[in-house]
């Protein structure tokens, strides 16, 4: 066989064999296949740091409100949960040390018109990403009576819920407990939440 049959022969071959498949690029691949679970993975996380702030500021003020109930004083703050929220308030750290109680029972937990706002705007966060319309409306009856307690407590203006005040605002005993107490607004609005984050996993 000849050079020129033998190049002839191999040109026939590579002819014959099947072209390789063209593979999608690695970046068209991962946008195709990750997208969706990358959009509920977001939507999960940002309920989820919605939820963590929920806890925070419901700590804060049912630490105040236990603090009004003994005379010893509070030990340890929430500072480290703070930071790692990026709050930068750290006056928050002394809620529960500066939290005092009148004679007449009547409460002073500092800068509860902003814990309050905060707790709430934070509850609105949550409900923006629940794909369960049901499931946002029956927390939603649980923030209007929590927007209502706030309309009670909040006698400073605006101001006060724009950033945290100086100053006493005392508030009457059997208000912060249906807020701040045990099995109060709170610690309900936070209980129903986690049990729809765990419900959305």
């Amino acid at each position: 066989m000849t050079a020129a049959d033998t190049t002839r022969h191999s040109e026939e071959q590579s002819m014959q064999m099947p072209a390789p498949p063209v593979m999608p690029r690695a970046g068209d691949m991962a946008r195709d296949s990750v997208a969706p679970w990358g959009q509920a993975d977001a939507r999960l996380a940002r309920t989820g740091l919605a939820l963590r702030r929920l806890r925070y500021f419901q700590a804060l003020l049912s630490d105040g409100f236990t603090a009004s109930q003994s005379a010893d004083l509070p030990s340890g703050t929430l500072r480290s949960e703070r930071i790692a929220l990026a709050i930068d308030r750290p006056e928050l750290d002394a809620v529960a040390l500066w939290t005092t109680r009148r004679d007449d029972g009547a409460i002073a937990i500092p800068f509860v018109e902003y814990l309050l706002g905060q707790f709430i705007g934070s509850l609105e966060l949550f409900l923006a990403d629940l794909s369960d319309p049901g499931a946002a409306a029956e927390v939603a009856t649980l923030s209007t009576a929590l927007d209502l307690a706030l309309k009670e407590a909040n006698r400073r203006g605006d101001q006060a819920l724009a950033v945290p005040q100086l100053g006493d605002s005392f508030l009457p005993g059997p208000l912060l407990e249906r807020i701040c107490g045990r099995e109060g607004l709170l610690d309900r609005t936070v209980q129903r939440c986690e049990g729809l984050l765990a419900e959305a996993h």
